[in-house]
């Protein structure tokens, strides 16, 4: 098991929250999030260990183990809601805006083309801009 030492490779207290938050918002559930980074943190390189690879495991290993029910979650009300969208809308949505990864690297982490990936975020922005109803199923 890979251990995680700010000294030796450059992974903060900052990354590894960055990369749960984001696994949580693209689960739904704390319990999955916590596996998928510490999924995402065993499945690194031991020697290129950094904090942009933690975030990009644990997002590959969360995007492919995504949970049909989220689970209710402490968060703001404006997050919630993300967590509430069809999973293909969320992951896309959390993705290119709230983590800011480069269009073709979500399209490509996502299996979708760039087009699709436009579609996804801007059909997530127009359910959230509406106050679309929260719900605690998502939809595959």
């Amino acid at each position: 098991m890979t251990t995680l030492n700010r000294s030796e490779n450059g992974i903060s207290s900052r990354d590894l929250d960055r990369a749960y938050l984001t696994a949580l918002l693209l689960t739904g559930s704390g319990e999955n999030a916590e596996k998928a980074v510490s999924a995402g943190i065993a499945a690194m390189d031991e020697n290129q260990l950094s904090g942009e690879s933690l975030l990009r495991e644990s997002i590959r290993i969360a995007v492919a183990h995504n949970a049909v029910e989220i689970k209710k979650i402490e968060l703001p009300l404006e997050l919630w809601r993300v967590c509430c969208l069809p999973w293909c809308l969320r992951d896309a949505f959390v993705l290119r805006i709230l983590v800011n990864l480069p269009r073709a690297v979500c399209a490509c982490m996502l299996q979708c083309d760039q087009n699709q990936l436009d579609e996804r975020v801007r059909a997530a922005a127009r359910l959230l801009a509406l106050g679309a109803p929260v719900s605690g199923a998502r939809e595959r």
